[in-house]
């Protein structure tokens, strides 16, 4: 998640170990620092939210000790300062945002999947979908539906307004490190610590009414 494109390809941000996000001209291959990074504070992920008009990033610092805290971080762009930030009481292993980055689904080591509001940083649905750390997240395309892997090794397919499961996939023999849907959202595919893809059918999914 250290890498990431905008929707018109133009550029791709970046964030440092310390927290530093810059951004990458992909026409020309100038970056330009967007903030620097802090003291105390390790940077983790980065996403072009709200129409590419924003930045969500994601940094992990010493606060009081725990180190089992996140902090979420929005950032507008025009001129850049800091929105809000939120930290959380659970570590992020990984973020994803919908097609136009309004929604931000936060995975975390407790089990549990978040969906953000992006323009507050509010928590809009929230529920336990697997037995150990969530390490990947993808949403539909054009559904209300999200995709997540788990330490747990199982891939799940979700309604994630009601928290209802869709489908459910196993087959890894390790943990699942990344999930994505094809640009139709008829294939779901999964890669795993095991140096395996699978990739499976979901061109039936038929999520209910919220």
């Amino acid at each position: 998640e250290s890498l990431h494109l905008s929707r018109d390809g133009r550029h791709f941000l970046g964030i440092t170990r310390n927290g530093a996000v810059f951004r990458t001209s992909t026409d020309t291959g100038a970056t330009e620092t967007l903030f620097k990074g802090r003291p105390k504070k390790t940077g983790k992920h980065v996403r072009f939210v709200d129409n590419d008009t924003r930045i969500l990033s994601v940094v992990t610092g010493d606060r009081g000790g725990n180190r089992d805290s996140d902090t979420l971080e929005l950032w507008n762009l025009n001129p850049v300062r800091l929105e809000k930030s939120v930290t959380v009481d659970f570590l992020v292993n990984h973020i994803a945002t919908d097609a136009d980055g309004r929604l931000l689904a936060v995975a975390g080591n407790d089990w549990n999947l978040r969906i953000f509001e992006t323009a507050g940083l509010t928590v809009a649905h929230q529920f336990r979908a697997h037995d150990q750390a969530i390490t990947a997240a993808a949403f539909h395309p054009t559904l209300p539906v999200l995709a997540t892997g788990s330490r747990d090794l199982h891939v799940k397919v979700w309604d994630y307004r009601t928290g209802a499961l869709l489908d459910h996939f196993l087959g890894a023999r390790q943990e699942v490190l990344s999930v994505a849907f094809s640009p139709s959202g008829k294939l779901l595919a999964a890669g795993s610590a095991d140096k395996t893809t699978r990739v499976w059918s979901v061109a039936g999914l038929a999520p209910g009414a919220p």
